[in-house]
């Protein structure tokens, strides 16, 4: 769905779901306004989960290829942090718990 009447501009939420590595089974949430035709479009990083809970930045992505009208190959550079006191235990376990 286009966000614009004037440009041709899509509202994006997506998440990431990272398959490998340290991060295996994080997910990575970005959304933000991509004005397609930029060269490169700048998005925001709103939150992830596991390791990467509370993860905030943005990313910068470029069309890397188009495949048809509506379907393309995107390069995401992310930069992002993640508050190391909130990160989920690699053990997938949810950290402590409050005894009733």
């Amino acid at each position: 769905m286009l966000s614009s009447q004037h440009e041709a501009v899509v509202v994006v939420a997506i998440t990431v779901v990272l398959t490998d590595g340290p991060y295996n089974g994080s997910t990575i949430v970005v959304a933000g306004r991509d004005r397609i035709h930029d060269e490169v479009r700048e998005l925001a990083v709103v939150g992830g989960t596991g390791r990467l809970r509370r993860a905030a930045g943005h990313v910068l992505w470029t069309t890397a290829k188009v495949v048809s009208e509506v379907h393309m190959v995107l390069e995401l550079d992310m930069y992002m942090s993640v508050p190391t006191n909130t990160a989920a235990p690699a053990n997938g376990s949810s950290g402590d718990r409050l005894a009733s």
